[in-house]
């Protein structure tokens, strides 16, 4: 999964998503049922029931665990809410509160000017250093996802800066 922000997107992006995600469904150690290794995939039994939805529980940003209730990923009976994964999109979308907390915790722990309030960007200095960035942890039922940075850290130059 990798948030990021992005101005000139094309393709299949519209410009108005909070991040994007490219889900890999192959046998390779990079696949995301790979990295997910013990997560259940669940399936719906309400009338969508063609999405495959598996349970997150919980998001950290650094070592700040989001204050975000269980039931706000949760997959209910009539098929609304959940975590879909849907390989026909490139999009990764969250519920605008846990989006808000993601951010503010990224904001809260990232030692950078934020370029702007949506979507999440922050200004970094031309020296080529990486700035430091709270890790990214989600947890899935069974199953904790460290994600590497590179899955949610993105450098864009812009005027000759990145």
């Amino acid at each position: 999964l990798a948030f990021g922000c992005g101005y000139f997107n094309n393709g299949l992006f519209s410009s108005n998503a909070t991040g994007s995600s490219i889900t890999g469904f192959g046998r390779g150690p990079l696949s995301l049922p790979s990295q997910l290794k013990t997560t259940p995939l669940i399936q719906s039994s309400s009338a969508v029931s063609t999405f495959y939805y598996f349970s997150l529980k919980s998001i950290t940003v650094g070592s700040t665990r989001l204050p975000v209730p269980e039931s706000a990923f949760a997959l209910t009976s009539n098929g609304s809410g959940g975590t879909v994964i849907d390989s026909g999109t490139s999009v990764t979308t969250l519920p605008p509160l846990v989006y808000g907390l993601l951010h503010d915790a990224f904001v809260a722990q990232v030692d950078l000017p934020v370029t702007n309030d949506e979507p999440l960007c922050f200004a970094v200095s031309s020296s080529g250093k990486k700035p430091e960035v709270p890790k990214l942890v989600l947890q899935f039922e069974g199953s904790t996802l460290d994600l590497p940075r590179e899955n949610y850290v993105f450098s864009v130059e812009e005027g000759g800066q990145s």
